[in-house]
């Protein structure tokens, strides 16, 4: 009988360590259910904060692509306007070059007539009055080369002008495209 006892009592107390040892299996499988279930949800928070990250990084690239096609647009506008600056700058040249030209004549011109005005007095003064209509036209002739003159001169003054006007807002705009590419290119 005291066998049975004790062996009612060994499997009593076998039945009570097996009942706490898986008790404390469960709770320690329950501990790291636990654990994981956290694990995962900072997992998925790191997760759903990488997304964001990645789509604010994505806008910020497009507005970045966007701000160097405006940029890119900007210059070839610029490039544009430059180049039909030039053109203008071109054919003012070339009218410039061209009323050079026309000066020079005039002034040759002068020179002819100063000089029949000088051989006209000469001969004046030697013929007498049949040679004062002559001088008389000659003189007209040179006020009018002269008047001629002054207004070309007038006019490539105005020319020259014009055209310095053009090539300093030619600079001014390169310069100023140059800088916003530059700032637009740093920020990028």
């Amino acid at each position: 009988m005291m066998n049975n006892f004790l062996n009612k009592n060994s499997l009593i107390g076998a039945l009570i360590i097996l009942l706490l040892l898986t008790s404390w299996w469960g709770q320690s499988k329950t501990g790291a259910n636990k654990q994981l279930t956290r694990d995962k949800e900072a997992v998925e928070v790191q997760l759903v904060d990488a997304k964001t990250k990645s789509a604010d990084i994505h806008q910020a690239l497009q507005e970045k692509t966007a701000a160097l096609t405006d940029a890119e647009e900007e210059l070839g506008k610029a490039e544009t306007k430059i180049q039909r600056l030039a053109k203008e700058f071109s054919e003012k040249k070339s009218a410039l070059t061209t009323l050079n030209k026309e000066e020079r004549i005039l002034l040759e011109k002068i020179n002819e007539l100063e000089l029949a005005l000088k051989n006209a007095k000469d001969q004046q003064a030697q013929t007498g009055s049949e040679h004062q209509q002559n001088v008389q036209e000659t003189n007209a002739a040179h006020n009018e080369a002269l008047a001629k003159l002054k207004k070309a001169e007038a006019r490539i003054a105005q020319l020259e002008k014009e055209l310095t006007e053009l090539k300093a807002q030619a600079e001014a705009r390169v310069a100023e495209l140059k800088a916003r590419t530059e700032t637009r290119t740093e920020r990028l």
